[in-house]
């Protein structure tokens, strides 16, 4: 008999906890200042991949003219933000670091000062590159101090 009652309990709880469970972890639509989302909706379900452009003179501040961000739990991957044409998302500099900005882009004219890290060096003693119209000019390269010193010898076959 208590077995009938605990049945009948389940059947009716868990329906409810189930649809409670999956409506807390919706996102509520973004906001994005000169972008638009694809596809548009109020509420975006768990796992949901929600793709986003920007208007002209306008780009992601991520690589790419689209970029995509993810609802986990209630929450988006990452704010989505449109910045202008202009300015330079960070760069990917291989065994080097540098100052990254606090908004996560560089407006143009920004110049960045590259440190190399242990065990390198800057190729063509270049340490520093500027934001000009939305690309980096003349990006430092930090190699290996043994690899600049075995060509400085010009030991080539």
């Amino acid at each position: 008999m208590c077995s009938r009652y605990l049945g009948f309990f389940l059947l009716v709880w868990f329906p409810g906890a189930l649809h409670a469970q999956s409506a807390a972890l919706q996102c509520a639509a973004p906001s994005l200042d000169h972008g638009y989302f694809l596809p548009v909706k109020e509420t975006y379900s768990h796992d949901t991949k929600l793709r986003y452009g920007c208007e002209n003179t306008h780009k992601p501040a991520v690589e790419g003219w689209w970029a995509e961000i993810v609802c986990q739990h209630g929450t988006w991957s990452h704010t989505p933000r449109c910045i202008e044409e202009k300015a330079c998302i960070p760069p990917t500099i291989a065994n080097a670091k540098y100052t990254e900005a606090s908004e996560g882009w560089y407006e143009e004219g920004h110049i960045i000062r590259i440190t190399c890290d242990k065990g390198y060096e800057h190729k063509d003693n270049i340490a520093t590159a500027k934001c000009i119209n939305g690309t980096w000019s003349s990006l430092p390269i930090c190699e290996s101090k043994s690899f600049s010193f075995v060509q400085s010898l010009n030991l080539t076959p």
